[in-house]
């Protein structure tokens, strides 16, 4: 045994690189995973986030549609009859916003979705 340690000892100082080395990536290990936030980004919270702006984009892609087909006014009036329950559900500052964004429909769905997803 005594041997063997002898031999181990000398191999350490012509190699000392190699349990420096395998110590080291041990450290490094060690503090990751101690480190390693618990709560990472969740997954769900980033989808469900995509999909609303992606309802946004979608909902100012149909407004545009029914705008270059029907006109401004009929599109005006397509976003307040599809929105309605939104707007109604709006508070002061959310409908005064609705109010000033009354004259361009694109606008004013993006932000009707965009607040009805925020109360739900």
């Amino acid at each position: 045994m005594l041997d063997f340690l002898k031999k181990a000892w000398v191999w350490c100082q012509c190699y000392w690189f190699v349990p420096l080395a395998i110590a080291g990536v041990a450290l490094l290990a060690i503090l990751a995973i101690v480190t390693r936030r618990k709560d990472g980004p969740q997954v769900g919270t980033i989808i469900e986030s995509a999909g609303k702006e992606l309802e946004v984009i979608e909902a100012g892609a149909e407004v545009r549609r029914t705008k270059a087909e029907l006109g401004h006014e009929q599109a005006k009036q397509l976003v307040e009859q599809k929105y309605a329950v939104q707007k109604a559900q709006l508070d002061a500052d959310q409908a005064k916003e609705a109010k000033a964004l009354e004259d361009d429909p694109i606008a004013l769905a993006k932000y009707l979705v965009r607040a009805g997803a925020a109360k739900s």
